[in-house]
């Protein structure tokens, strides 16, 4: 009797093994799903890069453009501007107050509605208006000079380059 409920158990716990193993088909839209998931995150990753990198390009300083929130000139880093007033401009430190809930301003001159709900910035560099970039593009490297000790590489050789292609007596 022991025998039998024991090979019932394991009977049972096969057959349940069995219906539940996924089938190739079910295994193969897993996979292309999980594919698709990893391309879009990929995909997303790429673009988030691509934004840091232009938003690195606005960083620099701004001549000729006064933060209108502390009265600095010229905005060293990123230069905020206003997209619903004609001339507003704030630097980081007055833009984080903003964040924060409060609207520095101290440029009589610049009426602008001190209600924070009016106001949007975005990251501006404007080129020609005096913006110096401080992040230097990433200059390409010449090519390595050849040094007359150096394997030949222009010729399978294994010469050195003094004795083989780089030797002037040869090139004529």
């Amino acid at each position: 009797l022991k025998l039998q409920f024991l090979y019932l158990i394991a009977f049972s716990h096969y057959h349940r093994t069995l219906s539940t193993m996924p089938t190739q088909a079910e295994m193969d839209a897993k996979r292309a799903e999980i594919e698709k998931m990893v391309a879009a995150a990929r995909a997303k990753q790429e673009e988030e890069e691509k934004q840091k990198q232009e938003l690195k390009k606005k960083f620099g300083t701004h001549h000729g453009i006064t933060c209108d929130g502390c009265n600095c000139a010229p905005v060293v880093g990123f230069r905020y501007k206003c997209l619903n007033c004609k001339n507003h401009d704030l630097c980081e430190a007055c833009h984080e107050k903003f964040k924060a809930g409060t609207l520095p301003h101290v440029n009589k001159l610049n009426n602008i509605s001190m209600n924070i709900e009016n106001h949007e910035f975005t990251v501006v560099a404007e080129l020609g208006t005096g913006f110096k970039p401080m992040n230097k593009e990433v200059v390409e490297k010449k090519e390595k000079k050849i040094k007359p000790n150096d394997t030949c590489p222009l010729c399978p050789s294994g010469k050195k380059y003094k004795k083989c292609c780089g030797d002037p007596a040869k090139a004529k």
